[in-house]
């Protein structure tokens, strides 16, 4: 795929998104490619827009990110 890093490659271009993540061993400021996931329960009372009732796994740390108002589309 044109544009995504190696280690986000192989994953669906429709499970993609970029986070800004808070894990340990990622740089800070810095977003990186996450892998989208049914949130187990369904959607949290007040999540709203097109990411509400998923979490994201860094596909670099592995850092689950709940946080869905600051994501983007690949």
């Amino acid at each position: 795929m044109a544009g995504i890093p190696k280690y986000a490659a192989g994953v669906p271009r429709h499970e993609l998104v970029k986070i800004l993540c808070r894990g340990g061993s990622c740089p800070k400021g810095q977003s990186t490619y996450a892998r989208l996931a049914l949130r187990e329960g369904g959607p949290i009372p007040g999540d709203s827009g097109r990411y509400a009732g998923y979490v994201a796994h860094c596909l670099r740390c592995g850092y689950r990110a709940t946080d869905t108002y600051n994501w983007q589309g690949p």
